[in-house]
């Protein structure tokens, strides 16, 4: 998890037995944060998973799932809504559970293929990359696409 993102959620953490409404403001702000990290600025969070979406970098399912309920839910803490948090502890934790989610399908993963990935041995890896790029040349002059 990114350094300005992990501070507030540790203090979503630390707040959550007094205020879970705190909490979960806290992790609205934490997971606003986290989108500069996915190449993301200066869009609302509703017009930053879009552009997720689109550029391929969260799937439609599950990742996009756990990013809008986020998002919904997190916004609750901070507009006035139909979810009560204060009442509802256990829909923050689970925003708690989305947020390391989205972290591990975004951040966590990514890093851990690419480290994975550059450790094999340099010919290997031009190899691999030169197919690719064959097949998706292919792939977009029969099909069309990108």
């Amino acid at each position: 998890m990114p350094e300005d993102v992990r501070v507030d959620y540790l203090e979503a953490r630390e707040v959550f037995d007094k205020s879970a409404r705190a909490a979960g403001g806290l992790l609205r702000l934490a997971y606003e944060k986290l989108f500069p990290h996915l190449g993301i600025t200066n869009k609302s969070p509703n017009d930053a998973i879009a552009e997720l979406v689109r550029d391929r970098k969260l799937t439609l399912g599950t990742q996009q799932q756990a990013a809008d309920a986020l998002r919904v839910f997190s916004n609750q803490t901070v507009h006035i809504g139909f979810v009560k948090l204060e009442d509802q502890p256990a829909t923050v934790m689970f925003l708690f559970r989305l947020l390391n989610f989205i972290v591990e399908q975004l951040i966590t993963h990514p890093k851990q293929v690419a480290a994975l990935y550059n450790s094999m041995p340099q010919d290997k890896r031009d190899g691999i990359d030169n197919t690719r790029r064959e097949e998706a040349v292919v792939s977009r002059e029969i099909f069309g696409r990108t």
